[in-house]
């Protein structure tokens, strides 16, 4: 049976799909994914699943949304309904050697930026500042 992206949301099954979606995944020409990279993407969700139980949050209700993108990269999305206040996305380049990014929205002001994993912490109090 096939993963059901559009209504499958766990964040650790998506992760687990990715390194079976290969080049021209999407039908337009969008890059495979590897296990490198993929690994790169599960070692971040690790450090925000420990933040969660540190902080001991219900990761389920704030965990982020996963989703590959056609340019190869990885994203983590909080957005949406369960988010309104602050909304942040964390993109895994697919260049190895690239850092981390992050798009910050709050109120209308956007704030982007590189960080390292170990630096996550600090977007998610971040994140769940009210």
């Amino acid at each position: 049976m096939a993963f059901d992206w559009a209504t499958n949301i766990d964040p650790l099954q998506r992760l687990a799909v990715l390194p079976t979606l290969v080049d021209n995944w999407d039908g337009y020409g969008a890059p495979g994914f590897l296990m490198p990279h993929c690994r790169r993407a599960s070692t971040l969700y690790l450090k925000i699943c420990h933040y969660f139980l540190v902080k001991r949050l219900n990761g389920s209700q704030i965990a982020p949304f996963i989703a590959p993108c056609s340019n190869g990269d990885i994203l983590f999305d909080w957005a949406g309904r369960r988010f309104t206040h602050n909304q942040l996305q964390i993109l895994v380049p697919s260049a190895m050697g690239s850092p981390l990014e992050f798009l910050k929205c709050s109120g209308g002001l956007e704030e982007e930026g590189t960080f390292r994993a170990g630096e996550v912490n600090e977007l998610l109090d971040w994140l769940l500042t009210y």
